[in-house]
């Protein structure tokens, strides 16, 4: 994130996505960045459609509807079209440079080619998309994007949490190699939201070195503070997390597995967006 590269964020029409259009259009707006809207048609979708006795099945009632091309056709136009209002209303808040970019193919194929033409070091998207209102805490894209280390990765979720007039960005530091990159991205944000920041730092970060990431905020105009992570595991982080109003969580690449867990129980662990910084 401190390259201030482009953002790329990819849109659906689930709520998800438009929290994640938000949280997206607010960092390039204080960030001077530009911002690039991914609308992908999937391409497997698109034939699936073609075929005559291609059937969708309602969420609502479990009935079988017709799936033919124009229906997908109609519903890809009201996509966009609403992508586009909601983009030109996040325009109308401030300034904002932003595109959007429609493409055909594999969603995941698709947005990690995006990112990598326009030189994009930060992707946005839902933690789950339209899978959330099946259950599912993190969708198949993000966890195919949490594969690709070359840049940074914002899963965003949105739901009610208490007291959230008084939201900090929680930075979750457990490795000393990423500890400085992670403190540097958690700053971004705090300041891009204007919250304050809180390191949640474990035992394995010596006094020396939390001394000197606190000296690298110094010159930001960033409130904050620290917690001592007392049991570096994903327990231990739950019981930290138990409570507190998070704003946000910030983690690099090998969090996980410094507290000895998969990456996707440590995402979805908050119910508040988690960015992945690389």
């Amino acid at each position: 994130m401190a390259d201030h590269g482009p953002i790329v964020v990819l849109l659906d029409s689930s709520p998800a996505s438009t929290g994640a259009l938000v949280a997206a259009a607010r960092l390039a707006r204080r960030q001077n960045r530009d911002l690039v809207a991914l609308f992908v048609e999937d391409r497997d979708l698109s034939r699936s459609a073609g075929y005559a006795f291609a059937r969708e099945i309602s969420a609502l009632s479990g009935n079988a509807l017709p799936f033919d091309t124009q229906t997908l056709t109609d519903r890809l136009r009201n996509q966009r079209e609403r992508i586009t209002a909601l983009l030109e209303h996040e325009a109308g808040r401030g300034a904002l440079r932003w595109r959007l970019q429609v493409a055909s193919g594999g969603i995941y194929q698709t947005t990690t080619q995006a990112a990598t033409e326009t030189g994009a070091d930060l992707i946005v998207l839902g933690k789950a998309g339209w899978s959330a209102g099946r259950g599912a805490r993190l969708g198949s894209t993000a966890r195919q994007l949490l594969l690709d280390t070359g840049r940074s990765l914002m899963l965003w979720e949105d739901r009610r949490r208490p007291g959230k007039d008084q939201e900090a960005v929680y930075a979750l530091i457990t490795d000393p190699t990423d500890a400085s990159t992670i403190v540097r991205a958690s700053a971004a944000l705090a300041l891009a939201n204007d919250h304050p920041l809180r390191l949640l730092v474990s035992r394995a970060i010596g006094p020396a070195r939390l001394r000197s990431l606190l000296a690298e905020l110094e010159p930001l105009a960033v409130a904050v503070s620290t917690q001592p992570l007392i049991e570096q595991s994903l327990q231990g982080v739950a019981h930290a997390l138990r409570g507190q109003a998070a704003s946000d969580l910030v983690i690099g690449r090998h969090t996980a597995e410094s507290l000895g867990c998969d990456s996707s129980d440590l995402i979805t662990l908050p119910t508040a967006p988690v960015l992945v910084v690389s």
